[in-house]
């Protein structure tokens, strides 16, 4: 396991190296600590956010997004899996600086952010958590034993 996240880690910080061609999908899965954060850069210069990572890695999600992105600053889509803090944690940074589109989420407790959508104007699709719905969109976490 250890030998599978050294490479994935490696893997995610080739893109500085290596151009993205237009037409290609890129993903950068963003180190941000003990949550998960990716930026995916789709043909046409569409992006999605999926998750935005643990408040322990607030920045590392604002630079791994900047990197992938550049001077864009409009995100197609961006997925909440679920609402625990170590999924979401850079949402507000994210809707500071960006202009987001769309957001997929579960029907979790989100507190003020769910305002911060309305006020924005962003649209918002909200699925009942653990659904079938949920899985097709935000993907089904794995029951560790």
């Amino acid at each position: 396991m250890r030998k599978f996240i050294a490479l994935l880690l490696f893997t995610s910080q080739l893109h500085a190296a290596l151009p993205i061609e237009d037409d290609a999908v890129f993903i950068r899965v963003i180190d941000s600590g003990s949550g998960l954060a990716t930026i995916t850069r789709m043909s046409g210069g569409h992006y999605m956010v999926y998750d935005a990572g643990h408040w322990n890695g607030k920045d590392e999600t604002m630079q791994g997004i900047k990197d992938v992105m550049g001077t864009d600053t409009t995100i197609d889509l961006m997925v909440i899996s679920h609402s625990d803090s170590d999924h979401l944690k850079a949402v507000p940074d994210i809707l500071s600086k960006y202009t987001v589109r769309g957001n997929v989420k579960d029907d979790g407790d989100y507190e003020q952010l769910v305002d911060v959508f309305d006020e924005r104007g962003i649209r918002t699709r909200t699925v009942k958590r653990n659904s079938r719905e949920h899985r097709q969109l935000c993907g089904e976490t794995p029951q560790l034993d």
